[in-house]
This record gives structure tokens, sequence and C-alpha cells, in this order.
């Protein structure tokens, strides 16, 4: 009877700590570089366009990319926060439309923006309200309540 040692996993570290014939960390380079592939083509894309354009480093321009994509930032953390906790919300492009809408309606009809932006905001809690309550107390699936509540 043969014994046979099992075959090692491709990119792991055998027990003794030697690393399969490759150059010691070059594993661990390429994955670091592989998961953090996002923040190295951002910092490329920086890099390139603060040599090549005049304007791009100046604080008026960086000032208004940061304006610009202050608005996702916030909606791409709501949606992580979603994610985090094992949802899915289709609704929230929906609602970043809507709640506006709804509070320019408002400030239009009564001449407040106060009022306009806490009918928006509450607008956007209720919407919220009512998609927490149907996946958590009704249980039904995330992805299908906030479609149907991003139709509506």
């Amino acid at each position: 009877m043969t014994t046979s040692t099992p075959a090692p996993t491709p990119g792991a570290e055998r027990a003794d700590g030697a690393n399969e014939g490759r150059p010691f960390g070059s594993h661990r380079l390429l994955g670091t570089l592989f998961n953090y592939a996002i923040v190295w083509v951002v910092a490329i894309l920086f890099m390139g366009l603060a040599v090549t354009t005049d304007g791009f480093l100046t604080y008026a321009n960086l000032k208004n990319v940061l304006d610009q994509q202050s608005l996702l930032l916030i909606a791409a953390a709501a949606a992580t926060i979603a994610m985090i906790a094992g949802g899915f919300d289709v609704s929230q492009a929906a609602v970043y439309v809507v709640a506006p809408l709804v509070a320019i309606q408002v400030q239009h009809a009564t001449g407040s923006v106060p009022l306009g932006i806490g009918v928006g905001l509450l607008f956007g809690l209720v919407v919220g309200t009512v998609n927490g309550f149907v996946v958590a107390v009704v249980r039904i699936n995330s992805l299908i309540t906030t479609l149907a509540v991003s139709t509506i």
C-alpha cells in the first residue's frame, strides 16, 4: 500500500515556510496588487492627469471633482451597508430621483425651503421604512421588494 501526499493548493505556502520555488513573498505582492487593483488604477490615472493636464491639480478643479462625486459616494455607502447586511436595494436610485422632486414640489407649493427639505427627507425615510418592514417582517426577498418599490 502506498501513501501519497495531497497536492498543494496553488498559491498556498507550505507548513515549513517554503514558497514552492517562487521568490519570497511574490504571491503576496500579486495578491495585494489584485485586491487593490482599482486603487492602483485610480492612482495611475491621477498621476497621469496631473502630469499631462495643466489645470488638474488646481484647487478649483479638485474641489469640483469632490463636489461632483460626493452624492455618488453617499449613495454608494448606503448601498454598501445594505449589501453588508445581506440585502440588495435596487430602489435606491428611484428614491434618489423622486425625493428631491417631492421636496421641490413642496417648496414650490408652500414657499418654504426648510419644509421642502424636511418632506424630501421624510419621503426617503418612509420608503426605506416600508422596504425594511416588508423585508424583515413580511420576509420577502430584498431584491424583489426594492424592485417592486422602485417601480411604484
